[in-house]
């Protein structure tokens, strides 16, 4: 079966948080997030309601405060 992209795909990007220089497609974010994330010496944190949100440790209680995921998801912690 074949698999249909909108022309404008390859456009759509996400930023690495470890290096902001970093542009990925979503279909190869994760992938890109777990291998950078064991080459960087950066400390970020995982978000317990989306894999792909990373944080500074000193602004994790305010994300979670704000987490679009949690409030989308209505997660119970």
């Amino acid at each position: 079966m074949a698999t249909f992209w909108p022309d404008d795909y390859q456009k759509i990007t996400e930023t690495c948080p470890y290096n902001p220089t970093h542009k990925v497609t979503p279909a190869k974010f994760a992938m890109h997030l777990v291998s950078c994330e064991k080459k960087s010496k950066k400390i970020l944190v995982k978000c317990p309601y989306n894999f792909y949100h990373r944080i500074d440790p000193a602004l994790l209680d305010a994300h979670l405060a704000e987490c679009a995921s949690f409030k989308k998801d209505g997660w119970k912690s």
